[in-house]
């Protein structure tokens, strides 16, 4: 079912926002495990006034990973903050990862923030974004 999930929903989506933030704070997860540790499962694309752009590149494992816990493996890396976590009437224990992007510019307004999926069944998907003052 994920892959039906995954294919109905779109792969790229811009956000437009004319505020400065130091720090993005991004809560998401993936809607499947991925094949491998590691792999590209989409990215983040800021792009700051005056046309400068900054890619982050969604790795699985490393700074996203599946919503489903997985009890053997935990949390694969010390790169991935867990934002959320519970249950769902069926009793499967989920989480919900954060990253945090540091502005280079953090004095320059963020003009959009596009995410996109690189397909299949890993495809990301973005609970909340908040702009911080600082990075903590």
């Amino acid at each position: 079912w994920n892959t039906a999930v995954a294919a109905a929903m779109p792969e790229r989506v811009t956000i437009r926002w004319g505020g400065r933030a130091a720090c993005l704070a991004v809560v998401h997860t993936a809607l499947d495990r991925a094949v491998n540790f590691g792999e590209v499962v989409g990215r983040y694309t800021v792009t700051i006034a005056g046309g400068r752009t900054v890619p982050i590149e969604l790795r699985y494992g490393q700074n996203i990973s599946s919503w489903l816990w997985d009890a053997e493996r935990g949390i694969p890396s010390i790169e991935q903050e867990v934002a959320w976590s519970g249950r769902t009437a069926a009793g499967n224990d989920v989480l919900l990862q954060m990253i945090r992007w540091r502005n280079p510019q953090p004095e320059t307004p963020v003009e959009t923030i596009e995410l996109s999926s690189a397909g299949g069944r890993a495809s990301p998907v973005v609970f909340a974004i908040t702009a911080l003052d600082r990075c903590p």
